[in-house]
């Protein structure tokens, strides 16, 4: 990343509990950073776009995601896919347009894609002869 974009990753990996007893999963996550704008990757298996929440508050960007229930419990030996809170949340600088996040759910990948302001975009000076 570049020296003047601020993206602070907060808590630690690990699993912590909710008020109602659900367990906390910190989802991994990849984040790239491209001249215009930064894409933060995050992996919650079986969730879909109806359990997936990503919002904006203060700076703050949260992803927070629940998988589906299986029904199809035949044939289960082992079940480690169960009832969780995948959840994560990030310091990010002034220079993210807020308005302009977008927010993609596949294959139990999220992809949340953070414009950068205009302002804030490196641009090209043009060097004249003197």
């Amino acid at each position: 990343m570049s020296d003047t974009t601020q993206f602070d990753v907060r808590g630690e990996q690990g699993l912590e509990q909710t008020a109602s007893r659900l367990p906390v999963w910190q989802p991994a996550v990849d984040i790239l950073e491209a001249p215009d704008q930064v894409v933060v990757l995050a992996e919650m298996p079986g969730v879909g776009p109806a359990q997936v929440e990503v919002t904006m508050e203060n700076r703050v960007l949260t992803l927070r995601g629940t998988p589906a229930e299986s029904q199809d419990q035949e044939g289960m030996l082992r079940r480690e896919f169960g009832a969780r809170l995948y959840e994560r949340s990030f310091t990010v600088g002034d220079e993210i347009d807020a308005e302009a996040i977008q927010a993609v759910i596949r294959d139990g990948l999220l992809r949340v894609t953070l414009p950068k302001k205009p302002e804030h975009a490196p641009r090209r000076i043009t060097v004249s002869a003197g």
